[in-house]
């Protein structure tokens, strides 16, 4: 990956990120859209999901936990793995 992006998305999030602990002790900035639509098999077929924009180089997977200030939630699948980021879809618990 090139460091440019890494520096832009870590610098991206730094600004409209919040701080967040990814899996307890994994201090981050996370920035969450509520409400997303996203397009299913079908044409017809929509639903609005949350998603978590996270720097890559905190691991994030599928399971992993995520306190945020606006509630936890779980890393419920990977939408999008950007190189210097990951779109992931978040469940509140």
């Amino acid at each position: 990956m090139n460091p440019l992006f890494a520096m832009a998305a870590k610098s991206a999030l730094s600004m409209i990120g919040e701080g967040a602990f990814l899996r307890g002790t994994v201090a981050c900035k996370v920035n969450i859209e509520y409400g997303v639509q996203l397009a299913g098999i079908d044409e017809n077929m929509v639903v609005d999901k949350d998603i978590a924009h996270i720097e890559a180089v905190h691991s994030p997977k599928v399971g992993d936990t995520l306190a945020h200030p606006d509630g936890n939630f779980i890393l419920d699948a990977l939408l999008e793995d950007k190189g210097a980021f990951k779109r992931v879809i978040v469940l509140k618990v």
